[in-house]
């Protein structure tokens, strides 16, 4: 279907963007990675150890130079990256539609248009196992004072099986807004949040509405930034331009166990769980409002302080989850990062040359002076990039 068939009225255009700019001003301070599976492997490190185990070379054993391996990033403003499946499928929204891409050969990349609307589709979630879509569309909201404010409009969430190609509605509000949809519990449940948050059970349709506070509010929705392992747990954030506060929200009682308050030049962020009870954090502070300080640690559910993380420097405050918990990417220096937090230690463990040969999805600045954005599959260990799509 051509895309410009798509394009509704000129509020929706501007709603759109602005809510494109709400979102950047929050990646700001945080990314949240919602890529899928941890994945492992050799590394090329192009430098061949010795024929031996041990035996060393110009660099060192290979277990020191495989320890030792940095993935080099592409000198531009990230806005996400996320681990791709084992099974090298990756789904996206181009033109309105939903696309899935066979990224296992970036030299001969398949795409093809899986869900194709009347509505343009603005945002998706997928299951664990690919096999379930969830999928956003928007129209301009009944109130007519409200028309072109991106916090305010007619929003349905539709739920797509890809076995059966079925299609079936599964929430809509009117005059309010959907910010983001995750799926959990083995991928049973679909949470979404917005001015509220509902839980939809896929088995027995039934949803579930949980009030988090914010009728009245200046920042009238929140999205869901990070999952617990076992889904029941999320970590919420309202994005203003004024600033952005996160809390961590019970699902399973329905109420806000700790908040972090208010994020504006300072303060403190939950960046995302590194475990069912563990939480990374984000301090910032200033004496000047120009030069900052910058400081991760871990925190529990009731926001007591564990841990303190030295190691990074957080000049650079660009985090992304993958949805387990149980990897967290940063960009330091452009250099690309992977860590694990040891649940049992708290410690951080560098995983960085697991992933020295393997893919990723970045979602980049292309051009800073027109904010073109690409969605690239990118190989970490060669370079080689495969662009899905460039968004203006």
């Amino acid at each position: 279907m051509d895309s410009t068939e798509k394009k509704g009225n000129l509020l929706v255009i501007v709603a759109l963007v602005a809510g494109i700019l709400i979102a950047s001003a929050v990646s700001f301070y945080i990314g949240l990675a919602m890529g899928k599976n941890e994945t492992s492997g050799e590394v090329n490190t192009n430098i061949p150890a010795g024929e031996n185990p041990g035996e060393e070379n110009l660099r060192g054993t290979q277990e020191e130079i495989d320890m030792n391996a940095t993935i080099k990033a592409i000198k531009h403003e990230y806005l996400d990256i996320q681990t791709i499946p084992d099974d090298k499928k990756v789904y996206y929204v181009k033109n309105g539609d939903v696309w899935a891409a066979d990224v296992s050969n970036l030299s001969k990349v398949s795409e093809t248009k899986v869900i194709d609307e009347t509505q343009e589709i603005e945002k998706i979630a997928y299951s664990e196992s690919l096999d379930m879509i969830a999928y956003l569309t928007s129209s301009l909201s009944d109130d007519a004072s409200q028309q072109g404010n991106p916090l305010f409009a007619n929003d349905t969430v539709m739920l797509y099986d890809t076995a059966n190609q079925s299609t079936k509605k599964i929430f809509e509000v009117k005059d309010s807004k959907v910010w983001s949809m995750a799926f959990i519990d083995d991928s049973r449940e679909v949470v979404i949040s917005g001015t509220d948050v509902w839980i939809y059970n896929i088995d027995d349709g039934a949803l579930e509405e949980y009030d988090i506070g914010l009728e009245g509010n200046f920042c009238p929705t929140a999205g869901i930034e990070s999952i617990s392992p076992t889904g029941d747990n999320i970590i919420l954030s309202k994005a203003c331009y004024e600033g952005s506060e996160s809390s961590i929200f019970d699902l399973q009682e329905g109420k806000t166990l700790y908040s972090f308050g208010d994020i504006h030049l300072e303060g403190d962020i939950a960046a995302g769980f590194v475990g069912n009870d563990v939480v990374l954090g984000l301090s910032r502070t200033s004496e000047d409002a120009v030069e900052f300080e910058e400081v991760f640690y871990l925190t529990d559910l009731t926001g007591a302080k564990l841990k303190e993380f030295n190691e990074l420097d957080a000049s650079t405050d660009k985090i992304w989850f993958n949805e387990d918990g149980s990897l967290y990417i940063v960009v330091i220096d452009d250099e690309i990062q992977i860590y694990r937090v040891d649940s049992q230690t708290n410690d951080l463990i560098d995983e960085t040359y697991k992933f020295a040969d393997k893919e990723m999805l970045v979602e980049y600045v292309k051009d800073e002076q027109s904010w073109t954005r690409a969605l690239s599959v990118i190989n970490l260990g060669t370079g080689e990039e495969y662009e899905l799509l460039k968004k203006d």
